[in-house]
């Protein structure tokens, strides 16, 4: 729904979702990412902590929470979430980048960005390696990871009724 351009049915969702499943981050990461792309910040900042608080690891709530504080000024609690995010989850390359963007363009501390941006290549193309090599998994010719078709996991019938649910209360209203 978010790339189809409904962002308030995402929204209600995405709500909707936190609250049948309370100990889950995603549903808050999805809301904090729509919040992001709308440039509402303090709601993507209050989303993106509510999914930490659900999973403090979460290392794509922590680099995008980086990301929002950068946005609102806040320049040390992005660098504090950047540094968590690759404490936790060293081979996440986008939080060196963002780290590096943080200290290149917004502190003017080269160095340090130099310093953050120097593992982020040799990261990614570990990450690349490794997803090439893990033994049975299905390799698509051009992409390396998906057979061809084969865009999302099935859905079984609880599993559909579950996400069709709040569809059928909000159109409804």
């Amino acid at each position: 729904m978010m790339k189809s351009g409904r962002t308030n049915d995402a929204e209600l969702e995405f709500k909707q979702l936190a609250l049948a499943y309370p100990d889950l981050a995603g549903p808050e990461v999805n809301l904090g990412l729509l919040y992001l792309r709308a440039a509402r910040y303090p709601e993507a900042e209050a989303a993106f902590n509510a999914a930490l608080a659900r999973n403090p690891d979460n290392a794509i709530a922590n680099d995008e929470l980086g990301i929002v504080e950068r946005k609102l000024g806040k320049f040390a609690e992005a660098e504090a979430a950047y540094q968590h995010t690759i404490a936790v989850e060293p081979n996440y390359a986008p939080a060196y980048l963002n780290l590096g963007v943080l200290y290149d363009l917004y502190l003017a501390q080269p160095q340090k960005a130099l310093a953050a941006l120097v593992p982020a290549p040799a990261v990614e193309e570990q990450h690349r390696r490794r997803r090439r090599r893990v033994p049975g998994r299905p390799q698509h010719a051009r992409h390396g990871t998906r057979p061809a078709g084969k865009h999302e996991r099935p859905l079984d019938a609880a599993r559909a009724e579950l996400l069709l649910e709040p569809l059928k209360t909000t159109r409804s209203i």
